[in-house]
């Protein structure tokens, strides 16, 4: 293991073969060098890319009068050109979110779908506000690591493009995490990372989940999810069971409990000669495990 702080660098010495395995270590306009390398580096590297069980999103605090109205999430929503975002800040390294399991998942449902990209349907739902919502500022607040900044910086851009006013802030991980178990925010720019079971939508939505007990960090409440994902949780026929986080997925996208925004590739570049390489669905290093190099022949 070794760790290199500079992008620029970690790319030289993958580059010059003086490390064997880069896994999500590399900045995305980075990787398209490895996907298209000039001649004589062809076939000196092996490129793994892997749909990642992470979701990124925008969280909404309820307990703000103008974002607990479904027009003005709906707003939000409508404001958000996530295509572009991911097609010329991501490199098209990701695929659009619908809810937080990815579509490859077995329990997510092919029939819930964000609100599309549409900045005049963003207009008039502001204009069904009350002026004092119309006009109010909102903070959009993210962690302080690199990209979290650049991706609010342009979600703050949309919004403000549709009628919005979002100013962004931006705070080291144990502030920030803070202030949102405290409710002290209005809209964050959040993770949900290794979403594998479909348990983690009572962790996410449940009433009972509301901090400091849980993770509903939004403050969301709703009676009949509440009811559908405790019964999902005992439920141990599998048929039965997908129905239930069915329409758990919809009751959620009905509210726009949250916002969805993408699901980020894994891409990992390694050496040829590393034999049993692939990347886990929840970007953990269990591969090591089974990991060989290829003899050299004599």
């Amino acid at each position: 293991f070794k760790i290199i702080r500079d992008d620029h660098t970690r790319f030289l010495k993958i580059h010059n073969g003086e490390i064997d395995i880069a896994q999500s270590e590399l900045p995305l306009h980075k990787i398209s060098w490895f996907l298209n390398p000039p001649k004589n580096k062809k076939n000196q590297f092996q490129i793994v890319r892997e749909l990642s069980l992470s979701t990124t999103y925008l969280l909404i605090n309820f307990q703000d009068e103008c974002l607990s109205k479904k027009a003005f999430r709906q707003a939000i929503a409508h404001a958000i050109d996530r295509e572009k975002i991911i097609q010329h800040k991501l490199k098209g390294f990701a695929l659009l979110a619908h809810t937080i399991l990815n579509p490859k998942h077995s329990f997510f449902n092919p029939k819930v779908k964000n609100p599309i990209y549409n900045i005049k349907k963003s207009k008039a739902l502001l204009k069904t506000l009350s002026p004092a919502c119309q006009q109010k500022t909102f903070t959009l607040k993210s962690s302080s690591a690199k990209r979290a900044i650049n991706h609010g910086k342009i979600l703050a851009l949309q919004l403000n493009r549709a009628g919005l006013n979002i100013k962004t802030q931006s705070f080291e991980w144990g502030t920030f995490y803070g202030d949102l178990n405290k409710g002290r925010f209005q809209l964050a720019l959040l993770k949900w990372v290794g979403a594998m079971d479909p348990d983690i939508y009572r962790l996410a939505f449940h009433s009972a989940e509301h901090p400091p007990h849980g993770r509903n960090r939004s403050f969301y409440t709703n009676k009949a999810l509440d009811a559908l994902l405790e019964k999902g949780v005992s439920e141990m026929n599998r048929e039965k069971r997908g129905l239930i986080y069915h329409k758990a997925q919809i009751i959620i996208q009905n509210d726009l409990a949250f916002i969805p925004l993408w699901h980020e590739e894994q891409i990992a570049i390694a050496k040829p000669s590393i034999l049993n390489y692939y990347l886990s669905k929840s970007g953990d290093f269990s591969y090591l495990a089974w990991l060989a190099r290829k003899r050299q022949s004599k």
